[in-house]
């Protein structure tokens, strides 16, 4: 790979490739489109649009898991317990091994707790308790399931 224009700009690099023949052009600021034309093989460019598709995917997942499971805890902090029931199950479904999802699953159990759906609550703080030991949240689970039985 072989640096064309060495003019380099003070400001947060932007990638961008143009795949013309064997030249990538980098533009490192879009305001002013400054430019830096690289040389580069085929492999190089092809290796470079995989990864740049690759980290846009995972972003664009990341960014979706993220929005639903806010989507559900502000239905949950708004007190609008029925919709965040069905948010809470739909995240759980969706996304089954996130990190987010013993977040999701405890969540889920204080709404049924709050809509008086006892037998859930019951199954899920017990499925809590069980699947996530290691979790700060587990004696509190464990407590729940106290509150659920004299309920």
């Amino acid at each position: 790979m072989e640096l064309i224009s060495d003019k380099a700009p003070g400001k947060k690099p932007h990638l961008a490739c143009s795949m013309r023949k064997e030249l990538c052009c980098i533009i490192i600021n879009h305001r002013d489109s400054t430019v830096f034309p690289i040389r580069a093989s085929k492999r190089f460019l092809l290796a470079a649009s995989c990864i740049i598709m690759l980290a846009t995917t995972v972003s664009a997942q990341d960014t979706r898991e993220n929005g639903d499971f806010k989507l559900a805890m502000g239905l949950f902090n708004d007190k609008l317990f029925a919709q965040a029931e069905d948010q809470l199950k739909a995240f759980i479904d969706k996304y089954p091994s996130t990190a987010l999802g013993s977040e999701a699953r405890f969540t889920l159990g204080q709404v049924q707790m709050k809509l008086k759906k006892w037998g859930d609550a019951r199954a899920t703080f017990q499925d809590f308790a069980a699947r996530f030991q290691e979790n700060s949240k587990a004696p509190d689970a464990i407590w729940m399931l106290g509150e659920v039985f004299t309920a």
